[in-house]
C-alpha cells in the first residue's frame, strides 16, 4: 500500500441515476452527493498547493509522491465534475442556485488560500483534509457503510475513498518535509476541516429536502457514530502518524479492480 498507483477508471452515470444513493439512509445519502460536489473544489486546491510545495522539497521519494498524489487527485475531481453536473440538474431551481451559490463561494476561498496565505498554512490546510478523509474512509470500510449503495454510485465513491487511505501519508509527509510541526499542524488542520464542514453542511441542505428515502434502519452514522468520532480522534495526538495505521486488505482488493493507467496533471486554473 505504500506504492501511488495511477488509475482512471471510466464510470458511466446514467440520466436515471438516483439521486439518493442508499434508499433506505437519507443522511447517508446527502453526504454521498456532498461529497462528490465538494471534491472538485478541494482537489483543485491541493494539485494548486502541491504544485507550489514541489519547489520546496527536496526529498526525491517525496516528491514522487506528491506528483503522483496530484495525479490521483486530478482524475477524481475530472470524474467528479462529470457526476456534479447531473446531479445539479436533479435539484429543484431553488436549490441548484443556493448550491451553485455556496459552490462559488467555496471556490472563492480556496482561491484567497492559495493567493494570499502562506504555503505552511496550505499544506496544514492539505494535511487536515486528508487525515479526516482517510479516517472517515477506514471507518466506512471497516463498518461496511456501502453495503446498500446503488451499484451505479457504488464504482466512483470505493474508488475514491480507498485512493484516500492509499495516498494517506503524502500530505503529512509533505508537510513535515516542508516545517510543520505539531502545535502548528493541529490549530490550522482543525480550522481546515471546521472550514470543510460548514461547507458540507450547507451543501448537504441543498439535497436533503429533495432525497426521498424509505428509511427502516438507523442511518450508519448514528449506527456507528462512535467508531467514527474515535477514528477522527485519533489523528488529533502528537504522536499520530498515516504511517502507523493498518489498512485492510479488502482496500487493496478494491484497488486492484481499477487497472493503472498513464496520467497527466491537467490545469487547474
Amino acid at each position: 500500500m505504500d506504492k501511488l498507483t495511477i488509475r482512471q477508471p471510466e464510470f458511466t452515470f446514467p440520466n436515471d441515476l438516483p439521486l439518493t444513493p442508499d434508499a433506505g439512509d437519507k443522511l447517508y445519502s446527502a453526504f454521498l452527493c456532498t461529497v462528490s460536489i465538494i471534491a472538485p473544489q478541494i482537489e483543485r486546491y491541493l494539485v494548486r498547493t502541491m504544485s507550489r510545495a514541489k519547489q520546496e522539497i527536496k526529498d526525491p521519494n517525496v516528491l514522487d509522491d506528491l506528483l503522483k498524489f496530484s495525479q490521483q487527485e486530478a482524475n477524481h475531481f475530472r470524474a467528479h465534475d462529470e457526476l456534479n453536473e447531473l446531479l445539479r440538474t436533479k435539484l429543484s431551481e431553488e436549490n441548484r442556485k443556493k448550491l451553485l451559490s455556496q459552490e462559488a463561494r467555496l471556490e472563492e476561498d480556496y482561491r484567497y488560500f492559495s493567493n494570499t496565505r502562506s504555503l505552511n498554512f496550505n499544506l496544514s490546510y492539505a494535511e487536515g483534509f486528508e487525515s479526516a478523509t482517510c479516517a472517515i474512509s477506514i471507518w466506512g470500510f471497516k463498518n461496511n457503510t456501502m453495503i446498500n449503495i446503488d451499484d451505479r454510485w457504488k464504482g466512483i465513491m470505493e474508488w475514491h475513498l480507498t485512493e484516500e487511505i492509499e495516498h494517506r501519508t503524502v500530505a503529512y509527509d509533505i508537510y513535515h518535509a516542508f516545517k510543520g510541526h505539531y502545535l502548528h499542524r493541529i490549530f490550522f488542520s482543525t480550522y481546515a476541516q471546521a472550514h470543510l464542514f460548514k461547507y458540507l453542511f450547507r451543501f448537504a441542505q441543498c439535497f436533503w429536502n429533495e432525497l426521498e428515502t424509505h428509511e427502516k434502519r438507523k442511518s450508519v452514522f448514528r449506527q456507528y457514530f462512535w467508531p467514527l468520532l474515535g477514528q477522527y480522534m485519533s489523528t488529533l495526538p502528537p504522536w499520530y502518524s498515516p504511517h502507523r495505521l493498518v489498512i485492510d486488505d479488502r482496500i487493496h482488493t478494491i484497488l486492484s479492480k481499477y487497472y493503472p493507467i498513464k496520467s497527466t496533471i491537467t490545469s487547474t486554473q
